[in-house]
């Protein structure tokens, strides 16, 4: 398995690797990393978000895009990093294997 025909959004602060290195693994295995998500997104990767006190906390604008696809029937994929990181090690695992 890899992440052929699949495109990949990151949202909210990544722990793991910056945004162009998260970037970099996603073309590495064949997928296709996006800045922004559109009708083409297949898997929306939520990082952390900073809490503010003073204001209401609501989804970023990419959540928000890809709520909105989801609900016209767009089938998006939301997973953490945590999440992410294990189907990255499972692709790995696998192409040992």
């Amino acid at each position: 398995m890899d992440l052929l025909n699949q495109y990949v959004v990151f949202t909210g602060t990544l722990t793991h690797f910056t945004r162009q290195q998260a970037h970099a693994l996603v073309y590495a295995l064949n997928g296709k990393p996006q800045t922004a998500v559109t009708t083409q997104t297949t898997i929306l990767v939520i990082g952390t978000r900073p809490v503010n006190l003073l204001e209401e906390e609501k989804p970023s604008k990419k959540i928000q895009r890809a709520d909105t696809l989801t609900s016209s029937g767009q089938h998006i994929l939301y997973l953490t990093e945590s999440q992410f990181l294990a189907l990255i090690k499972d692709i790995f695992l696998s192409k040992q294997g």
